[in-house]
């Protein structure tokens, strides 16, 4: 009968979404172009914020609620209207991830994920001139790392489709939520989606050394919980527990996934026959080559507090030694039921760092993704708005250099649907509930040292967030060192004293 509750209220909670699309969308606190602004760690100086960072943002993946995909299993659901918000930024801070992690293990492209987005939308826009003699210059590099970019982002919406088959659907994230302790069809907290992703990302690319689809390893099954052992911040997820057992239902485990499975290559490089110029006349159809997931480590850092040496153990796991592009992921309560405002200036500090994948959080019971700010106001992408389903087979959409579609397969993904093309959105700093988990991409271990040298250097000019150590406390050292004798000043309080 709950069940049939909750699915009733998720229910009305779409039709009121897709009823809300009808409406003209609310307008958007105004960003002023005189006044400098910041996105992933990238100042814009005035004159460039109502131009470059908008046209920016739009190129950024963005996920919303999605309507009419195949029920998530054991259960009814086929929409997460109403309730998948914060699985939906989720998905959005790991996609970017992501994205920088494929940049990184690109050899040759030396831009960043910020430049690599940055050209593509101004490119999309008409603001690169190719007769230019910099781009001239820049051509064997830039050109090559544009088109890159535009297949990666094709093959990248595969892995968040909205089915099964992806590692990172919202189907995995609520069945691997369910396993820790979160009902399918709740909200889950910073927290708890900061614990779920690195137990999906864990699972994919063990699934994909082995060869073997992600839904045979069952949910929460043999992944450590990567945090300091603490209790969750926002919402009693995962409470510090190594998970060993199958959280989900047999048929869960059972799923069956046909994914195409290929061991990471280091190098992604592009041909001129796979990347023909611009210029050139289409091919009538273009094909994506399902891409291996790169190399990535998620890191959950609990407790307020980053441990250096739990951080590089997750970052070189993988036995080599050798440092994993790292997702870092924070979450922080910053207040009772407000945020403390004295932290302002802390969060405006981590988003201004070269490492900074923005913010997960939001308003109470409302999830955005924060990805940069101006003055007093945060800047956000927001998951709130009902689609059709994200499909999992081949690509329909825009890509450089391409015919738009790729009809070999009968299901298709919408690349438009998946960038938000109205106004940045923004909110005050003063607004935003108090649980939030910061992220931060380390592609290599002089990145992670600088972050922590920042984020040092940041908490001594004001109230800090969280504070960065060496290593944990070895309590169970301190004890066996402690004196045999009583304490004279220890008082036991018990029922009978």
């Amino acid at each position: 009968m709950q069940d049939v509750v909750v699915w009733l209220a998720a229910a009305a909670k779409e039709a009121s979404y897709r009823v809300a699309r009808m409406l003209p969308e609310q307008q958007p606190l105004p960003l002023h172009d005189d006044v400098p602004a910041w996105l992933f760690g990238r100042k814009f100086e005035s004159g460039e914020v109502t131009s470059s960072l908008v046209t920016i943002c739009r190129a950024l993946l963005w996920f919303s609620y999605r309507h009419s995909f195949p029920p998530i299993p054991t259960t009814s659901f086929t929409s997460d209207a109403g309730w998948g918000c914060m699985m939906r930024t989720g998905q959005m801070i790991l996609a970017q991830a992501l994205i920088a992690a494929l940049a990184a293990a690109d050899s040759d492209c030396t831009e960043t994920a910020m430049d690599l987005e940055a050209r593509l939308s101004l490119d999309e826009a008409g603001g690169c001139d190719p007769s230019s003699t910099s781009a001239e210059v820049e051509a064997g590099s830039s050109r090559s790392c544009q088109r890159l970019m535009a297949l990666h982002e094709a093959s990248i919406l595969r892995w968040f489709a909205d089915s099964m088959d992806a590692p990172f659907s919202i189907h995995r994230i609520t069945l691997e939520g369910a396993a820790q302790g979160t009902p399918v069809g709740r909200w889950l907290g910073p927290a708890s989606i900061a614990q779920v992703l690195s137990q999906l990302v864990a699972r994919a690319l063990l699934s994909q050394q082995q060869k073997r689809p992600a839904a045979s390893l069952p949910m929460g099954a043999g992944l450590a919980c990567e945090h300091n052992g603490g209790d969750d911040v926002a919402d009693g997820a995962c409470r510090g527990a190594t998970l060993q057992q199958p959280g989900a239902t047999e048929e869960t485990e059972t799923a069956e996934v046909h994914r195409g499975d290929a061991l990471y290559v280091s190098s992604l490089e592009l041909s001129p026959e796979i990347a023909p110029s611009p210029s050139a006349p289409p091919p009538p159809t273009t094909t994506t080559t399902p891409l291996p997931l790169p190399a990535m480590s998620v890191h959950v850092s609990m407790d307020h507090i980053i441990f250096r040496s739990e951080v590089i153990r997750s970052a070189t796991g993988d036995g080599s030694g050798a440092w994993q592009p790292l997702l870092l992921l924070v979450p922080l309560r910053l207040g009772l039921d407000a945020i403390d405002t004295a932290y302002v200036p802390f969060l405006q500090g981590l988003l201004k760092l070269p490492q900074s994948l923005g913010i997960i959080g939001g308003r109470p019971r409302k999830s955005f993704y924060f990805v940069g700010y101006q003055q007093d106001k945060l800047l956000y992408l927001d998951p709130h708005e009902v689609q059709p389903a994200l499909g999992g087979g081949n690509i329909r959409g825009h890509v450089p250099g391409h015919v738009p579609g790729d009809m070999q397969g009968d299901v298709t993904i919408d690349v438009a649907s998946c960038h938000f093309t109205g106004g940045v959105r923004s909110v005050p700093f003063n607004e935003i509930d108090p649980t939030l988990a910061a992220g931060f991409f380390c592609k290599d271990a002089r990145s992670f040292d600088a972050l922590c040298c920042s984020c040092t250097s940041l908490g001594a000019s004001c109230l800090a967030a969280f504070s960065v150590s060496e290593s944990p406390p070895d309590y169970e050292a301190r004890l066996s060192d402690g004196d045999d004798d009583d304490d004279p000043d220890l008082v036991v309080v018990g029922p009978n004293v």
